[in-house]
């Protein structure tokens, strides 16, 4: 890690969360893994300052931590994540291109706090979007709901892996393959076809209106700055279920973004919906960081085309040999391409 990526980490930790906080991960980047006290020794500060700057780069996924041989928790910091608060804007952006205002503020309200249950993080931007509205209108819940199963069905939010539990044993495969499937699952209290069928399951601002006195208005309560201070964690119907920014995810939106605009550039919009099809059939079947994504036929690409784009298969068959031929070898359609032909898949990097 460059001393310059070091250096911009501790700015960017006591901007956001003040000289204490800068000071763990200042310490940490600096020296690697450590235990609670050993921490407290190196940076001179309280025991209960360091678990409270420890608590705080935690919370917002900055931190992992493990037990070591001699049964200490040991505490890592990772500067690149810490390095990602400089493309939050992006990532808010980003999520307002494509989801809206709500998913706008979705995913601010989950970088501002790190991770928030489902509940509390649709509540608070139920009452944001009310607060900003004309008097008399108001944000259903229910709706702020449909968006964030969107942007987990997308995969541009995933729940919080749980710390495995101390073992003697090794890590068990099958139960991270299960922790796998899970992190895109909806809690069924919070699923949206559950709260359909289930009439207790709705919104807190509709709840309000049918429970208040006739003629009352709802009164509309100033944002708190903690994730946790409009209700309490006991009463949340999807307790112990935490959520994060997949920024994975977003990074493979900015990836095929870039890839996009090259090809349409270099040939047409024609090619450019061709790979963006493609690139949508595999968004979730690919990792993040892969080179080429997986091999699909022409058959099902022509299949996912967008029916206005009115193209036909021969000229589809055409559009993909010239994928396949071009000499600046764009990643991802070269790939999808010689893979169709049953040529071995092009691994360049974007």
């Amino acid at each position: 890690m460059a001393q310059s990526q070091v250096r911009l980490g501790r700015l960017l930790l006591q901007h956001q969360h003040g000289d204490i906080v800068e000071n763990v991960g200042a310490f940490l980047a600096a020296n690697g893994s450590f235990p609670l006290k050993d921490i407290a020794t190196g940076t001179r500060l309280r025991v209960d300052e360091v678990k409270k700057a420890l608590c705080a780069l935690i919370q917002h996924n900055m931190m992992d931590f493990e037990r070591s041989k001699r049964g200490l928790l040991e505490y890592t910091i990772h500067i690149n994540k810490v390095l990602l608060i400089t493309r939050y804007p992006r990532y808010i952006y980003s999520a307002k291109t494509l989801y809206g205002d709500v998913g706008e503020f979705l995913v601010e309200e989950l970088l501002n706090h790190g991770q928030m249950m489902m509940s509390q993080v649709c509540r608070r931007v139920a009452e944001r979007i009310t607060q900003a509205l004309e008097e008399g209108q108001s944000m259903d819940e229910f709706q702020v709901r449909k968006t964030f199963v969107e942007l987990v069905k997308t995969h541009f939010i995933q729940r919080v892996v749980v710390p495995p539990a101390d073992s003697g044993d090794g890590a068990d495969s099958e139960t991270e393959l299960v922790k796998e499937k899970e992190m895109f699952l909806i809690p069924p209290a919070m699923d949206i076809d559950y709260s359909k069928v289930h009439p207790s399951v709705t919104s807190s601002s509709k709840r309000k209106r049918e429970d208040g006195e006739e003629g009352d208005k709802v009164a509309k309560r100033p944002r708190s700055t903690s994730p946790l201070s409009d209700e309490k964690l006991e009463d949340a119907p999807d307790k112990g279920v935490y959520w994060h920014v997949n920024f994975n995810r977003f990074h493979h939106f900015f990836r095929d973004q870039a890839v996009l605009s090259a090809i349409n550039s270099k040939i047409d919009r024609y090619a450019c919906e061709i790979v963006r099809t493609m690139l949508r059939m595999s968004e979730k079947t690919s990792a993040p960081t892969a080179t080429a994504t997986q091999p699909m036929s022409s058959h099902e690409i022509f299949q996912k085309l967008p029916s206005e784009l009115d193209l036909k298969r021969q000229t589809l068959v055409e559009y993909l040999t010239l994928l396949a031929e071009d000499k600046v070898h764009i990643q991802g359609s070269v790939s999808h391409t010689r893979c169709l032909y049953g040529q071995t898949c092009s691994q360049t990097d974007v």
